[in-house]
């Protein structure tokens, strides 16, 4: 990917989060192996389980998303701003933040921190997350003339085909069709919804079948768009 969107970020994290006993082991190796390393022995690392290193803010509300609880992931990513115990810059913790609130419907507070993500993101790292996520927020605030506008500007720069399929490009093009005022701009993405979905359905990420259900988008996938 040529920038990590917010929620396939979340993903790659949960696996170079998880424990070493959790990592798949090829055949024939021993999982004493770590990173080329023979020999590893847990007990000599105590905590440093976690990628090579402690278990960091950035872990812990990981794992509080993969367990459906984003009222803890918000709070560890509050306090990690307020405390600036920051895993990877303030950008990416204030968009993983927008999603929490994105999920415990705090739309608002979703809208100043994606707008806070972009301002801060001076190496347009996270940036492309946090404008899907401030489209999704605008759209949830009933401000669909914003949400349409930041979604199809966002699809349109970085979702033509053959571009690398991304749960970002997904879900600009369903926000896009969801408040698309013309018939041919609803069709032309709810065709690109279905294309990105065929291609990301090998992920199985959850946060697809969330916004799925947030959309309400299962039956135009699976239906030819009309007009």
């Amino acid at each position: 990917m040529r920038r990590i969107p917010f929620v396939i970020a979340l993903a790659l994290g949960a696996i170079c989060a998880a424990p070493a006993a959790a990592q798949p082991v090829a055949e024939g190796s021993s999982s004493d192996v770590v990173a080329g390393y023979d020999g590893y022995d847990e007990e000599d690392y105590g905590d440093e389980e976690f990628c090579g290193g402690e278990e960091s803010s950035y872990d812990d509300a990981n794992f509080a998303f993969q367990e459906g609880d984003y009222e803890d992931a918000r709070d560890i990513l509050v306090t990690a701003l307020r405390d600036e115990d920051l895993y990877g810059g303030r950008a990416y913790y204030l968009v993983l933040l927008g999603q929490a609130q994105l999920r415990l419907n705090e739309t608002r507070h979703a809208t100043v921190n994606f707008r806070r993500a972009i301002a801060a993101d001076t190496e347009g790292t996270y940036s492309m997350g946090a404008r899907v996520g401030l489209a999704v927020a605008h759209l949830r605030n009933g401000q669909r003339r914003r949400a349409q506008d930041e979604a199809t500007t966002y699809s349109d720069e970085h979702c033509a085909p053959g571009e690398r399929a991304t749960l970002s490009c997904y879900v600009s093009f369903v926000v896009a069709a969801t408040t698309a005022r013309e018939d041919e701009a609803r069709a032309k993405s709810q065709e690109g919804a279905r294309r990105i979905r065929s291609e990301m359905d090998q992920y199985q990420l959850p946060a697809l079948a969330y916004y799925d259900a947030t959309f309400d988008v299962s039956a135009w996938l699976e239906t030819p768009a009309e007009g």
